[in-house]
């Protein structure tokens, strides 16, 4: 699709909402990756309308859930989705073909004279919801027109580059390539599904020089990626990415960048570069140009809160009160920064884990169970504990060279003895959100985690 023909398709697209929901407000979009999905974002972006995402594995109930907590006008979707045949649903549903179809075929001449100001809101996002309930973060056109241009600073934008979607696009990291190559007039390629096998040769189809990854993600595409490939970077973040999995990637010349961000700064806030990464694995870089970063409460290891400042960062979430100190946005997460000054984010507050008084970091945990050969992947949490107030346990996912005792072992020589966790359970796959991040709410849930194989 040229960029003529994405122009032209979002004024008839934009002119049927302006003729037809004259009193509406906002708009709902319960869609899979698709290029309709981004002519009807791009429509919205030129209409007095405020567009609010829908994450397209919920439910029937939990998407009624979240839209009675922001009262949409429509709801777009498409025939993918059973809630076509839902009783008594509330809202209004319209299948995107449809709309598209219709558009074209409009005798509406209306003329969209929409110029929208810098603090009205573009799009309303839920958080992901993987420590909690998610929240609505309503993010305006300047903080996403902030953030590009701040990315571009770090990132430079070059005459061919091609970005790959493979991220759902109701979520941030998926949406704001869209804006962002827009606003670049560079291109995009997007798919539906994230297959690890067939990235490689979209890849090399499409020349591909740009690609997006959560740490889940790029560990089920690695091996795929052996080969030499025309991207220029593959920006990695959404989560914490083991050490391990960092290293591994740089044996084989991948050209990765971590990224640090989340919904609430359009994604993305502090980004490494292809040489830091090699030298600081473990580092996210720098914020972004504009952009300001201070650690509070620091321990006597300078680890403390991430607190964020920068004009791509919301205001506030919505139908909650203000969240700012100070105007800095506290991110519940804990890091520190190094001698340089670079970030390190080790987790979210929420998974610290104190038990007798003593804090445990389980990043640290984990990256020592890396040393061993027979860990694949390894997970630390914290449960109660009625003598110590919580004690850590893990989850591992192993192979054929795991060796109970000479684990233990391990941990016991590298670890103080309150890190050790008490109980280990076998894993086949970690659970994930539709995003690709770790489901931390299902893994510390006791009927998970109860059913699973003590490693013993």
């Amino acid at each position: 699709m040229t960029y003529s023909e994405l122009y032209h398709s979002s004024i008839e697209i934009s002119n049927y909402f302006t003729a037809n929901y004259k009193n509406a407000s906002k708009i709902a979009l319960l869609l899979p990756n698709s290029i309709d999905m981004i002519k009807i974002i791009n429509a919205l972006t030129i209409s007095p309308l405020e567009i609010i995402l829908i994450n397209f594995h919920l439910t029937n109930q939990e998407i009624i859930n979240q839209l009675n907590q922001i009262d949409p006008s429509l709801l777009i979707t498409n025939n993918q989705h059973d809630i076509h045949t839902a009783e008594d649903f509330p809202y209004p549903i319209h299948n995107i073909s449809d709309i598209i179809n219709e558009s074209k075929n409009s005798s509406s001449k209306v003329s969209n004279n929409h110029f929208p100001q810098k603090n009205d809101i573009l799009v309303n996002v839920f958080t992901s919801g993987t420590t909690g309930t998610p929240k609505i973060v309503p993010l305006s056109y300047f903080n996403f027109q902030q953030n590009i241009i701040a990315s571009n600073d770090r990132l430079k934008v070059e005459i061919n580059d091609n970005w790959l979607i493979t991220i759902p696009l109701f979520h941030l990291g998926g949406l704001s390539i869209i804006f962002r190559t827009i606003y670049n007039k560079s291109a995009l390629t997007i798919i539906d599904k994230f297959i690890p096998d067939q990235i490689p040769s979209v890849i090399k189809q499409y020349q591909i020089t740009q690609l997006s990854l959560v740490p889940s993600m790029l560990k089920l595409l690695i091996e795929y990626l052996k080969e030499p490939l025309s991207l220029r970077f593959i920006l990695v973040g959404g989560a914490h990415c083991p050490k391990p999995l960092l290293l591994e990637a740089i044996t084989y010349n991948l050209p990765i960048i971590t990224t640090y961000g989340m919904t609430e700064s359009c994604s993305q806030f502090a980004t490494s570069t292809l040489e830091k990464v090699i030298q600081k694995p473990n580092s996210v870089g720098k914020p972004l140009k504009g952009n300001f970063v201070k650690i509070n409460n620091k321990d006597a290891n300078g680890i403390g809160d991430v607190l964020i400042k920068g004009p791509s960062i919301m205001n506030n979430y919505l139908n909650k009160p203000q969240i700012n100190e100070n105007s800095y946005f506290l991110t519940g997460d804990l890091g520190y920064l190094d001698e340089d000054q670079d970030l390190i984010v080790l987790q979210r507050r929420i998974d610290l884990i104190i038990s007798g008084g003593e804090n445990i970091y389980p990043v640290e945990v984990q990256n020592i169970m890396y040393n061993d050969n027979g860990i694949e992947e390894a997970r630390v949490i914290g449960i109660s504990n009625s003598k110590w107030g919580q004690i850590p346990i893990a989850f591992l996912k192993i192979n054929s060279f795991f060796d109970y005792h000479k684990f233990q072992n391990m941990l016991k020589n590298n670890l103080a003895s309150y890190k050790v966790p008490k109980k280990l359970f076998k894993v086949d796959m970690f659970p994930l959100t539709a995003s690709g991040k770790l489901d931390i709410n299902k893994l510390t849930n006791p009927n998970y985690y109860s059913q699973l194989e003590v490693i013993e």
